[in-house]
């Protein structure tokens, strides 16, 4: 596996692969890249949300308690 578009780039050329078929490649690996990136981020604020609403519940539950102890 190459170490980055450039390189891949360059093997494919190297090996004869059409510059038509280089660039529908690299098209391809950075659509790829930016797919990623957007489910991460999706994926991230989804972890970040139900975090959130956790630690809301866990201390509206811990406050309920405290009270009804008084």
């Amino acid at each position: 596996m190459s170490t980055n578009i450039s390189t891949t780039s360059s093997i494919l050329a190297t090996q004869g692969v059409s510059s038509k078929t280089v660039s529908t490649a690299v098209n391809s690996i950075t659509k790829g890249m930016g797919t990623a990136g957007v489910n991460t981020t999706k994926s991230m604020v989804k972890i970040e949300t139900a975090a959130t609403t956790t630690s809301e519940v866990s201390i509206k539950t811990a406050e309920d308690k405290f009270k009804t102890k008084k």
